[in-house]
């Protein structure tokens, strides 16, 4: 298993990652690619975090943080800084663990 950043990203140095570039190549379709998740899937699990909280001053302070510009740094502000942080932690692990699991269902390697 390899992790490497966005090939195309103009930031990427291929110098710092050429081992791993030499080992792969010619090798592609040995490998599965998982896709990042955007900016969007990413702020709906925020959200659903958000609603399957119980009705309380914390649950306002998150939806009023996600209606802000800045969605993602006001809400991992609060969330940092509050007792939700395990909460949030679990939550987030979990969506993160569906997301590549639905990457694998895509390449049928799951019954």
């Amino acid at each position: 298993m390899y992790f490497l950043p966005n090939l195309e990203d103009p930031y990427f140095d291929p110098t710092q990652w050429e081992d791993i570039l030499v080992h792969i190549q010619g090798h592609e379709n040995e490998y599965l690619v998982f896709q990042t998740m955007d900016s969007s899937h990413s702020y709906r699990i925020m959200e659903n975090f958000t609603s399957s909280l119980d009705e309380s001053d914390t649950r306002l302070d998150l939806e009023l943080a996600l209606a802000r510009p800045r969605p993602f740094h006001h809400f991992n502000a609060l969330v940092r800084d509050s007792l939700m942080n395990e909460k949030w932690a679990d939550f987030k692990f979990s969506a993160h663990m569906d997301w590549v699991k639905s990457q694998i269902d895509c390449y049928e390697l799951v019954s």
